[in-house]
This record gives structure tokens, sequence and C-alpha cells, in this order.
């Protein structure tokens, strides 16, 4: 399993898929933030940093900047952050970059790949964003990759 972007929402969801048993690349962009993760030290409220460092310890969760990482995973979550401009639409430019990373890792891949939308964004994202970008290579929806959505429901101000 792929995460992109170890955020509030990406750091949770790979503790958690690490707990099921399951192997985690998190590919996180921030230097910083890669470096306190593996030195095991709290990033978020709310993220069980002692967890994060036993998987961490165990090999089972991987923090990389490297999104060549990403080829071998069999599902690939993009939680990236999608700030609201003025006029309250989402910036979907770090959809956008994590999608790159995502079509860099696949074309080097061999298998099908699910590649998840989790970043909040207005429907249509997936084809309309996402599909064009992975086609780039040569590969074909739903033959080479598989496309879902599932919007994060965590609020910062929850935290």
């Amino acid at each position: 399993m792929g995460i992109i972007g170890l955020g509030y929402v990406g750091l949770p969801l790979a503790i958690a898929i690490g707990e099921a048993g399951f192997k985690v690349v998190g590919l996180e962009k921030d230097g910083i933030k890669r470096g306190r993760l593996t030195r095991g030290e709290d990033v978020y409220e709310g993220a069980s940093v002692e967890i994060a460092r036993r998987l961490i310890a165990d090999n089972i969760l991987e923090v990389t900047g490297d999104c060549y990482k990403l080829a071998d995973c069999d599902v690939i979550c993009i939680c990236v952050p999608t700030p609201l401009s003025k006029n309250r639409d989402p910036d979907l430019s770090l959809v956008g970059t994590a999608t790159l990373q995502v079509k860099d890792a696949l074309c080097v891949g061999s298998k099908p790949k699910l590649v998840i939308v989790e970043s909040t964004s207005y429907p249509g994202t997936t084809r309309e964003v996402v599909a064009p970008v992975m086609e780039e290579c040569g590969m074909e929806l739903g033959r080479d990759f598989f496309l879902a959505y599932s919007p994060e429901r965590v609020a910062p101000k929850q935290l």
C-alpha cells in the first residue's frame, strides 16, 4: 500500500494499514517531516507516534521521498492537502503533483494498480484530473490502472 502525503489524513491511514498487517510506503515530500517521523517524533496530535515508531522499526512502514518506491504497491492513496481558494474552490495543484508521482511509479511497474484519491475535491477529479495524466505513458483506465474516490472526512479543527 502506498500513501502519498503523511499529514493528518495520510499518517493515521498508513498506521491503520500497517497495523492490519500490510506493508506501507509513505511518500512525504517534506524532508523535515520525514526526518521527524523516522526518528519517532510526534508530527501530528492524534497520530500514535508509538505505533508509527514500531511499524518503522519493524520495516512495515517505510517513510520516503522517492516516488519510485510506489512501483511495487498494489494500491496507492493520494492524501494531499486541497486548500480552498478565495472562491472556495479546492486547489488541486498538490493532487496534480501527486498524480505525476503515481504516473512515474506506475510507468515502471508491471501490474495494474488501484489509485484512490482521498484528498477533498469536486466530483469528476479522478476522471478529469488524475486519469488523463496517468494515461500519458500509454496506460489504459480499467485495464492498466483503476481509480476510486474516497474523500477524507477529518476536519483539521477536530484534531
